[in-house]
């Protein structure tokens, strides 16, 4: 919360609509919506929200790897057509969990 209110710019509830290159020349259509990009000492910053129940995880780690399975393809496609979209680059991808208040930091993966 503490940097949304520092940051430079906050855009919210971001939709879009890519056309994503596949095979032989064809493209698959990509649609959603980001829920918000900020923008922080000259970089932004890509978050999305979930409501998943979390708080049967052991471990701040479980609970993340977790995570990054359910959703890292998903924030790692968002990032890269955000970022051709809007010709911005995006240094970082976080989740915030409802259940628990927690932010989990994604890993980039090769998309």
């Amino acid at each position: 919360g503490k940097r949304l209110q520092q940051a430079d710019q906050v855009l919210r509830e971001m939709p879009f609509t890519y056309a994503l290159p596949a095979e032989q020349g064809e493209f698959q259509l990509l649609q959603g919506i980001a829920d918000c990009l900020f923008h922080e000492d000259g970089e932004w910053v890509l978050v999305d929200y979930k409501t998943d129940q979390v708080s049967g995880f052991h471990s701040e780690k479980a609970l993340s790897n977790e995570m990054q399975k359910r959703y890292g393809t998903q924030l790692n496609l968002y990032k890269n057509v955000l970022q051709s979209i809007l010709a911005i680059e995006i240094k970082e991808m976080l989740l915030y969990l409802f259940d628990g208040a927690k932010t989990i930091r994604l890993q980039e993966e090769l998309v």
